[in-house]
């Protein structure tokens, strides 16, 4: 049931949409949904109907998620008569985001993010840091279920997104280089005569990176979901190496000494931007 927590978020949030205003030179008001917008002419939906309108016909498009997006500039005043008071231009140009991963949230983690938006959105500096509540190692962190009684503690890093479409007012598609360092405790084993084994508490960490694909949508106002996932590397250190390469090869017969695991995370994060 918590896995279905977020979607449930998702779900109730966007009943709250409205459809975008498109406001003409010639003083009419179109209500619809913008579904493309192409070098010189805007689509949009109304039901199963679609049209297409000359941009130079349109004096603003006043998005449902609050975005104002001007096409005649010169007629600027004119154009903020027509939308409410509290819309303002400045709202398309917010460019810090900060979320709640609820993905997490079902494995009894708490990770939150924050985002700075460079270079007229088509570049995204961001950092983050996880805290986990939950004593057991749940799904999330399943790559810890190969040691004995092992506990994520907390996580920290820091990513790195480009935009591929940054005037784009409600969605944007990215992809970016993630690094990440995570603690945690489990029990190592000490040492073992005739499979008679003994343990011994330890803290550890390893450092993982990661390439990103991820999904933006901008809800009403300054609400926002993402969707992301992670594919990467994990590099172990001394302190794990050991009992990672012993539990994973142990009934193999040979012994290895791996280095690397793979790393695979995916991210559903809510939050607004500012």
């Amino acid at each position: 049931m918590r896995i279905v927590f977020p979607f449930l978020i998702f779900l109730s949030i966007t009943k709250l949409y409205g459809q975008d205003n498109v406001y003409t030179t010639n003083g009419n008001k179109i209500i619809a949904t913008v579904s493309e917008v192409l070098d010189s002419t805007v689509v949009l939906g109304t039901g199963n109907k679609h049209q297409k309108i000359n941009k130079s016909t349109i004096l603003l498009i006043e998005y449902a998620n609050g975005i104002i997006e001007l096409y005649n500039t010169s007629e600027k005043e004119m154009a903020l008569q027509h939308v409410h008071k509290k819309n303002r231009f400045s709202d398309s140009i917010k460019t810090n985001l900060f979320s709640l991963n609820t993905l997490m949230i079902c494995n009894g983690d708490i990770e939150l993010a924050a985002e700075k938006l460079l270079l007229t959105r088509k570049l995204g500096l961001g950092v983050f840091g996880n805290y986990s509540f939950n004593k057991y190692t749940g799904f999330m962190n399943a790559m810890l279920l190969l040691l004995s009684k092992a506990h994520k503690t907390y996580d920290f890093g820091a990513y790195l997104n480009l935009y591929f479409n940054p005037k784009n007012p409600k969605n944007l598609f990215g992809c970016g280089l993630n690094t990440q360092y995570t603690g945690f405790n489990f029990t190592s084993i000490l040492s073992s005569q005739n499979q008679n084994f003994i343990y011994q508490a330890k803290n550890a960490f390893f450092i993982s990176n990661t390439v990103n694909l991820n999904y933006t949508h901008f809800l009403i106002r300054d609400l926002f979901i993402r969707f992301s996932g992670e594919l990467g590397i994990t590099y172990l250190n001394s302190t794990c190496k050991e009992d990672f390469n012993f539990r994973i090869y142990r009934n193999t017969g040979y012994s290895y000494n791996t280095n690397v695991l793979p790393m695979l995370k995916l991210n559903i994060n809510i939050g607004f931007k500012f």
